[in-house]
C-alpha cells in the first residue's frame, strides 16, 4: 500500500489566482497549474518539507516549463523531481487514450502495487475538456488519484475502466524505499528511448505471449550493459525492439520469476523452442550464436546472414568442450544447441 499524499488543489483561494504564466498569456495557478499541482503533492509528501504549488509553479516558469497559452512541458516533472532527489520519467511515449486494455494501464498497475506514484496526463471525459494531471496511489486493492481540479469521489476513486478509457500517457516516480518495497526493480525504460545496435530478434515472438525465461539477468534498457539480478519462471513479452536485449519481459502472477525489464534473446524459450533438437529436426539459429565443434572456426560469431529466419536441418548430435551441439547439414558446421529453434 502507497503512503497517502498531501491534497492539494490548484483552486485553492491561497494561490489560485496568482500568475503562472510567461510573456504573451495571462494563466494562473487555478487555470493551467495542474501539472506542477501535482508534482508539488507527491513532493512534499516523500521529502516531509513543504512544497506548494505555488512552489512548483514558480519552479517551472523559472526553468522554462510553462507552455505558452497552455499548461506545462511534459519535460518538467524529470528535472522537478530530480531537483529534490526522486527519480521520475515518462513511462513511454505510447499514447493510450482510448484504449483501455492497452499493457500500459497493467504495467502501471504492478508498479503502483510496488510502491511506485504516478502522474497521469487525462484526455478530454470525465476530468477535463481539453488535458489535465493527475497524481494516482495505491490503497486497499485499488488505483487512487488526487485530481488538483476536484474533490468529487467519482473523480477521485471512479470507475476504473473510464479512467483508462481517458488517459493519454504516465509519468512514474520511484517511491519505493519511502513507500517501504526499496528491493523492487527499477522500470524498463521505453524502447523508442534506445538506438537500434543489435541483429533482429529471431524467436518470432509477439507482444502479449507468455515465454518461460530461463535467465537471471535483466536491463534497464534494450541496450544496457549493465544487469540486475532476477528469478526465471513464467513471464509476458511487452515490448520488442532490435537491441542488444530484444525482449522486454513482466513476471506473471504466479510463474515463479521476478523478471521486470530486457533480456536476452537465448535467455526465453517458447512452447517452440522448448521441442528437443534431434537429429533431423528442422531448426532456425537465433541471433548471438557462435560455431561450435572443433576446429579453429570454434567461437567465431554466427553472421546475421545465416542465422535468422533460414532453416537448416540438423545431421548429427555431439557434446563438445562440455556443450551440446548440432551439425547443420546445409553449412556442415556446429551450432549449440540453446541457439537452435526447433521449428
Amino acid at each position: 500500500m502507497n503512503k497517502k499524499p498531501v491534497s492539494y488543489l490548484q483552486t485553492d483561494a491561497r494561490w489560485k489566482s496568482k500568475p503562472y504564466r510567461v510573456k504573451g498569456e495571462n494563466a494562473t495557478i487555478g487555470s493551467s497549474g495542474c501539472g506542477p499541482t501535482a508534482a508539488a503533492m507527491i513532493i512534499e509528501t516523500m521529502t516531509g518539507k513543504k512544497f506548494t504549488p505555488e512552489d512548483a509553479c514558480a519552479w517551472s516558469v523559472k526553468h522554462g516549463y510553462k507552455a505558452l497559452n497552455s499548461g506545462t512541458y511534459y519535460g518538467y516533472f524529470k528535472p522537478q523531481f530530480a531537483e529534490h532527489g526522486i527519480d521520475c520519467d515518462m513511462l513511454n511515449w505510447t499514447k493510450t487514450y482510448g484504449k483501455p486494455d492497452h499493457a500500459n494501464h497493467k504495467k502501471v498497475e504492478e508498479m503502483l502495487k510496488q510502491g511506485y506514484y504516478f502522474i497521469a496526463l487525462m484526455g478530454p471525459g470525465l476530468w477535463t475538456s481539453g488535458g489535465h494531471f493527475v497524481v494516482l496511489w495505491w490503497q486497499d486493492g485499488k488505483v487512487r488519484i488526487n485530481d488538483p481540479a476536484s474533490t468529487k469521489d467519482a473523480r477521485l476513486n471512479g470507475d476504473i475502466r473510464t479512467f483508462r478509457s481517458q488517459v493519454s500517457y504516465y509519468w512514474w516516480i520511484d517511491a519505493r524505499k519511502f513507500n517501504g518495497n526499496g528491493n523492487a526493480v527499477k522500470p524498463p525504460v521505453a524502447s523508442s528511448d534506445t538506438p537500434a545496435t543489435g541483429p533482429a530478434p529471431t524467436a518470432g515472438l509477439k507482444v502479449g505471449d507468455i515465454v518461460d525465461f530461463t535467465g537471471t539477468n535483466h536491463y534497464y534498457s534494450a541496450n544496457a550493459s549493465k544487469p540486475s539480478i532476477c528469478k526465471p519462471g513464467k513471464a509476458k513479452v511487452t515490448q520488442i525492439y532490435n537491441g542488444k536485449h530484444p525482449y522486454q519481459l513482466i513476471a506473471v502472477e504466479g510463474g515463479g520469476s521476478t523478471v521486470y525489464g530486457w533480456v536476452d534473446e537465448k535467455d526465453i524459450r517458447t512452447d517452440q523452442a522448448s521441442k528437443t533438437v534431434a537429429v533431423g529436426s528442422t531448426v532456425n539459429i537465433k541471433a548471438g550464436a557462435v560455431y561450435g565443434g572443433l576446429a579453429s572456426s570454434r567461437g567465431a560469431k554466427v553472421p546475421s546472414y545465416v542465422s535468422g529466419v533460414r532453416r537448416y536441418t540438423v545431421k548429427q548430435i555431439a557434446t563438445h568442450k562440455g556443450v551440446k551441439e548440432a551439425l547443420l547439414s546445409e553449412i556442415n558446421s556446429w551450432v549449440d544447441v540453446a541457439y537452435l529453434t526447433v521449428v
